[in-house]
């Protein structure tokens, strides 16, 4: 909330629990040697599925972050939410619409995160809602943002 309110600069804000970071699960808390100790059992589980379909221990799967992304966006449309709307999130929320936005498989998704690292602090991606689950990428707002075309 803190960064939204610099960015809203005292424009009416809402917060809004879907938009919150993907949920890494109980592993991501633990030092790599205590998972091993404690949770090898996950971390056999985590290899037997693809990082999108994979859901950890106590967290929430790229599939899931999907879900809550296009539920936000569906709450836009239900709202009749117009004009121009920021949105303060984290990196894999922002995956995650880019990826919806250029109507990416999981496959595409994959291949482009294999050579992603992340988005950048203060990255602004700029998407035109046009109703329902479905938004338009439009342009890159920060010159450190990787090429997403």
């Amino acid at each position: 909330m803190q960064t939204a309110e610099v960015v809203a600069r005292g424009s009416v804000m809402h917060e809004d629990t879907l938009l919150a970071e993907l949920d890494s699960g109980a592993v991501n808390t633990m030092l790599p040697d205590q998972a091993r100790q404690y949770l090898p059992w996950e971390l056999e589980r985590a290899q037997l599925h693809s990082r999108f379909h994979y859901r950890p221990l106590a967290g929430e799967s790229f599939m899931d972050l999907e879900r809550r992304v296009r539920q936000f966006l569906l709450t836009l449309a239900l709202r009749k939410v117009e004009g121009t709307i920021g949105v303060v999130t984290h990196d894999r929320w922002m995956q995650m619409l880019v990826k919806n936005a250029l109507g990416w498989s999981v496959r595409d998704f994959q291949e482009w995160r294999k050579s992603f690292d992340m988005f950048p602090n203060a990255c602004v991606l700029v998407f035109e809602h046009l109703g329902a689950d479905t938004v338009r990428f439009l342009e890159e707002e920060s010159s450190a943002t990787p090429n997403l075309k």
